[in-house]
């Protein structure tokens, strides 16, 4: 049993003299554009009919932290949508150098996958995110955030049977 031990050290001591020491990744700086979300949000929404119920007035809450080295910008929503449950997402969005995108993955309660975005900012108050790829019933989604005078954000969701002309079915201002 000694021998054994021995040689087992031996090996993991060989295997870890060849490894790479770990380093941190650089936080690339484009995330910094994204620090404006920081902190808890409340949300007045308007809902349109539809997919998320009769429509009408709606409230949430969301919270922003960075995660993961820093590199992961994480937020969590609840919103009280009219004549439904309440409805959750919770997300995760990093900036990609390579696409020169920020990448985003959301999850909510409403479906079983994540929905994968890309975004960038269309000016200096606008960031959108589209998705990667149509829904399960042939939507694209799209994600607009808009940065207003008084310091609120104007969040919006929209879809679109051709990934070009998006229908805005719930928008929200968050403030704090």
């Amino acid at each position: 049993m000694t021998i054994l031990a021995l040689l087992l050290t031996a090996a993991l001591a060989l295997g870890m003299a060849r490894s790479e020491p770990t380093q941190a990744s650089k936080r690339d700086p484009a995330l910094e554009r994204l620090d404006c979300f920081l902190g808890d949000w409340k949300s007045d929404a308007k809902v349109s009919p539809g997919k998320f119920g009769p429509g009408g007035r709606a409230s949430g809450t969301t919270h922003y932290h960075w995660g993961v080295g820093n590199n992961w910008l994480i937020f969590d929503s609840a919103f009280s949508l009219p004549g439904m449950v309440i409805y959750e997402v919770h997300g995760l969005v990093a900036y990609d150098p390579k696409e020169g995108k920020y990448v985003s993955y959301a999850f909510n309660n409403l479906v079983p996958h994540a929905i994968e975005y890309r975004g960038e900012w269309k000016d200096e108050n606008s960031l959108i995110f589209t998705s990667v790829t149509q829904s399960s019933v042939g939507k694209w989604s799209r994600v607009v955030y808009e940065k207003l005078p008084d310091g609120k954000i104007r969040f919006s969701s929209e879809e679109s049977s051709d990934g070009a002309a998006f229908t805005r079915y719930f928008e929200s201002t968050l403030s704090r």
